[in-house]
């Protein structure tokens, strides 16, 4: 009797086992990987959640089983240069079985070199559907003729969309405005921010000396989307088209001038240390940053989380984003639609869904701060500089753009003529590389 309770028991189990397994939100047909080595390259090493002592320990062995996957092994490069890295493997044809982790940066150069796999070709509709709101972004983001190459799940976004920070204790020994009000109120905007900033800039021990400012450090290519200003866009044709020309972006940039150069209210570099410092009453900065031991351990005063100010030239508030690195495909990949698979079964939308969560609660100290987290969780459409790595970065004064902004931030040349100047050279580069 007890050794047919236990023949039954193995196979209520093993019943359990199989009606309860997980099972992908696509149809996929049989992978079979035939005792292939798969290997995930980038930066850091995304099996680390899926090993002992991570979230979900076991799930890189039950992967291996059910795609007959012999290992599924991490190869880091160093973030500087791992473009040039990928392509040496997929000209060496060491690729074949690979999932390369990519910084956004280096994504427009490879997909103009053909290097990655367009996987909307094999992928069915519904591929898309689970991911989600800000992954399904992405992959709709780094496109080249209306083709995606974004895997989507296994990262997001949402840690580095930018966000001011306020000082509380400044403006209420100030007696300035509180932004969470301005921001419900629908006044939080580009001349809201100059005039608390003028108020908040000052000598506070009478030594003849500012030893207090109004804003940080903006970031040129994040704080111009506050303005709608992107460098570049996709046009009705599905083209990649320059737009630092138009009036969003010249407007945007005379303001910048304004108050990194000639209002003397900005303080501070990408680090924002006089902000940390409680000397500088607002800054930006990317989420993650907000939960690192690099702000959380350093900061003594009471803060606030709300958008960028809107420009005139937005309607509402936007949520520009620093980077968005993501997963993709080489294309000469040996098993396109198994390393989809693969990469989906280990990267599930509703645990990345939780993580997501426990960031915006660790970030916001007010029922504000949280609502504004949200609201961009749920609203980020894509408010990020593709280009760099085709125009270089908008500081980088040896690009033909960032010569230009600089010429219009600190020789005092006008946004518009610096922008005119370079527009045919630049619209020359997208069309050879995206739309020719």
């Amino acid at each position: 009797m007890r050794k047919l309770f236990l023949i039954t028991l193995a196979f209520s189990l093993l019943f359990c086992t199989t009606l309860f397994a997980y099972e992908l939100p696509f149809n996929v047909g049989n992978i079979d990987f035939g005792g292939a080595t798969v290997t995930y390259v980038g930066f850091y090493d995304p099996r680390e959640s899926f090993m002992e002592g991570g979230d979900y320990p076991g799930r890189l062995a039950e992967a291996m089983e059910r795609f007959n996957i012999g290992e599924i092994r991490y190869l880091g490069l160093p973030w500087e240069g791992i473009a040039e890295h990928m392509m040496n493997r997929l000209l060496s044809d060491e690729s074949g079985y690979d999932i390369w982790m990519l910084p956004s940066n280096a994504v427009m150069g490879l997909i103009a070199k053909n290097a990655l796999y367009p996987i909307s070709e094999i992928v069915p509709d519904s591929y898309y559907d689970d991911l989600l709101f800000s992954q399904r972004v992405v992959t709709d983001t780094f496109v080249k003729r209306g083709e995606k190459y974004a895997l989507g799940a296994g990262t997001s976004p949402i840690g580095v969309l930018e966000f001011l920070v306020w000082n509380k204790e400044i403006f209420a020994r100030e007696g300035l405005p509180a932004l969470d009000e301005l921001y419900l109120s629908g006044e939080w905007t580009y001349d809201a921010m100059e005039e608390i900033a003028i108020r908040a800039t000052r000598d506070t021990d009478g030594d003849g000396e500012l030893d207090q400012w109004g804003i940080g450090q903006q970031d040129i290519a994040v704080w111009g989307f506050s303005n709608g200003a992107n460098p570049t866009i996709i046009d009705e044709n599905g083209r990649h088209v320059f737009a630092y020309n138009n009036e969003a972006a010249t407007y945007y940039l005379g303001k910048l001038r304004q108050w990194s150069q000639v209002m003397n209210i900005s303080k501070g570099d990408w680090q924002q240390k006089e902000f940390l410092a409680g000397q500088v009453a607002m800054a930006s900065f990317p989420l993650w940053n907000i939960i690192d031991p690099s702000f959380t351990d350093v900061v003594e005063f009471e803060y606030g989380i709300v958008p960028l100010p809107k420009g005139p030239h937005v309607d509402d508030y936007q949520f520009p984003a620093r980077q968005a690195d993501a997963f993709y495909l080489p294309v000469n990949s040996a098993n396109p639609m198994g390393l989809v698979a693969l990469h989906r079964y280990l990267f599930r939308a509703e645990e990345e869904e939780e993580g997501i969560e426990e960031m915006l609660i660790e970030a916001a100290l007010d029922q504000v701060s949280y609502e504004v987290l949200v609201r961009a969780v749920e609203e980020w459409s894509g408010e990020m500089y593709i280009m760099e790595g085709i125009l270089g970065p908008t500081w980088d004064t040896s690009y033909p753009l960032g010569g230009a902004i600089g010429k219009a931030l600190y020789e005092g040349q006008s946004p518009a003529a610096a922008m005119e100047a370079v527009a045919p050279v630049i619209q020359q580069t997208l069309d050879k590389e995206f739309n020719d």
